[in-house]
């Protein structure tokens, strides 16, 4: 059983380090390619380096995104369902009659 967790771990860590070690490639293609007379190919690893990023950060941020989206729905739903407990009232509809 502590496999995966190591796995996890690891993972976690690996893909962290890759995320710094690009940001920091596309960094220095972004310098490159804003200098006089640089190579294109600086303008596209800066272009495919800064689209990694985004596409990997926006998976990322939805990972953690969608299990916080779907325990805030089930507070919500549950505190609409103790809200409408407590406005809940029996009544009993009694008809009556005076006599004169």
């Amino acid at each position: 059983m502590a496999r995966p967790r190591i796995f996890a771990a690891r993972w976690a860590i690996g893909n962290l380090v890759t995320f710094i070690i690009v940001f920091f490639i596309f960094l220095y293609a972004d310098a490159q390619t804003k200098l006089a007379g640089s190579h294109w190919g600086w303008g596209i690893l800066a272009f495919i380096t800064k689209w990694y990023l985004i596409i990997s950060l926006a998976l990322f941020a939805l990972t953690i995104l969608i299990p916080l989206l779907i325990v805030l729905i089930a507070i919500i739903i549950s505190w609409r369902q103790m809200s409408k407990r407590k406005k809940k009232k029996d009544y009993l509809d009694i008809d009556y009659e005076l006599k004169e």
